[in-house]
């Protein structure tokens, strides 16, 4: 997984929300903001608070560490592509990376851009291989020849499926 690999999450880490944004215009760049949350923090209350600050959102994932904890992570548009992970503030546990199109290429050779790019690790933090992913985007469609209800967008298929407890059987995973 994109995220797991890009800020070294434990392993066992998994996904427990994604959401993406419509509307957004993707900019030359796009910044990963990874953010450890406390107890008393709510991932959905933090999404927003966060994303004030981050720049134009176009998603992000949330989830729990293997101990229980939760983590959030921001894709927005923009940032500084030759930045390594950094911590925004020292006082937090809040790291972020910034990914060009040419950075991007290195993980999924075949996004078209960086909008789509965003997508694959949003799809991929279900636990999808991120080749399946970028062909659900390309394909437009999320399970080409399996009874489903089609949303004619791979993204929102896959999201659909999962939502509803089906992903696994949609993709003959069983």
């Amino acid at each position: 997984m994109f995220a797991v690999d890009l800020f070294e999450l434990p392993e066992g880490s998994s996904a427990v929300s994604l959401w993406r944004r419509t509307g957004e215009e993707s900019v030359g760049c796009l910044t990963y903001v990874l953010v450890d949350l406390a107890d008393d923090q709510d991932p959905h209350v933090e999404n927003h608070a966060i994303g004030a600050h981050a720049g134009p959102v176009l998603g992000g994932i949330s989830g729990r560490y293997p101990d229980g904890s939760s983590w959030l992570v921001l894709i927005a548009a923009g940032g500084d592509p030759s930045a390594t992970v950094r911590r925004i503030n020292p006082m937090a546990a809040v790291r972020s990376l910034a990914v060009d199109l040419e950075q991007a290429r290195d993980y999924v050779p075949t996004v078209p851009d960086l909008d789509a790019f965003a997508l694959v690790t949003l799809l991929e933090s279900l636990g999808l291989d991120r080749w399946r992913c970028a062909q659900a985007l390309e394909d437009g469609c999320g399970f080409p020849g399996r009874e489903h209800e089609c949303a004619h967008d791979g993204f929102n298929d896959i999201c659909n499926a999962w939502v509803s407890g089906r992903l696994w059987e949609l993709l003959g995973e069983e």
